[in-house]
């Protein structure tokens, strides 16, 4: 209440055994009005409160804390608060801005099953495209670019065959019920 902001992050920090966190939570998102959310970034972070952090930065316009959040503080947040961001329905084009600032430098495999799991994937296919070109070899990021390229009939069949990084069995099974022959492609790439 008095403002003390650098002696409160000096607190959480240090002292994290020495607080509820639930309840200082509580006080910053509903009692006060910060002028600078440093601390709750702080506390939610070590605390694993990410998304409740996410809802409190867009509802406060702290949207450019959300940077700040992952680039600064912790970037292995990203698949929560990407995931958040999708749930609240917020803007796709800083949705992808994000996605692009990232670059390869999270874990790539949560963040793919955050969009996955939201039927968003078409969403970060450009970004997909842009690790693929970078010569990443991860076979979730190549088992999301098949199940894109099945979805939206890209040349499928030639994607199949053609790349060795995807996870046969996955992409097989992903295939069965949308077309027979893709999944026969698929599992044949691993001997059946």
């Amino acid at each position: 209440k008095c403002n003390q902001l650098r002696e409160i992050e000096k607190v959480i920090r240090e002292k994290p055994d020495f607080y509820d966190p639930i309840q200082v939570r509580d006080f910053f998102i509903n009692d006060t009005k910060l002028s600078d959310p440093k601390p709750l970034i702080l506390l939610c972070d070590i605390h694993g409160y990410v998304e409740e952090l996410i809802k409190y930065l867009c509802k406060n316009n702290f949207t450019n804390y959300i940077q700040i959040y992952l680039f600064k503080v912790n970037l292995n947040s990203a698949p929560i608060v990407m995931g958040t961001l999708m749930d609240l329905e917020y803007e796709e084009s800083y949705i992808k801005t994000l996605l692009f600032n990232l670059r390869a430098n999270c874990p790539m495999e949560g963040l793919i099953e955050e969009f996955e799991k939201r039927n968003k994937l078409i969403v970060m296919e450009s970004w997909l495209e842009a690790r693929m070109a970078e010569g990443n070899q991860l076979p979730a990021l190549h088992n999301a670019l098949a199940k894109l390229k099945i979805d939206t009939n890209q040349n499928p069949q030639d994607f199949l065959i053609n790349n060795q990084y995807y996870d046969s069995k996955v992409v097989g099974k992903y295939c069965e019920e949308r077309d027979p022959h893709l999944a026969y492609t698929a599992y044949k790439k691993a001997w059946g």
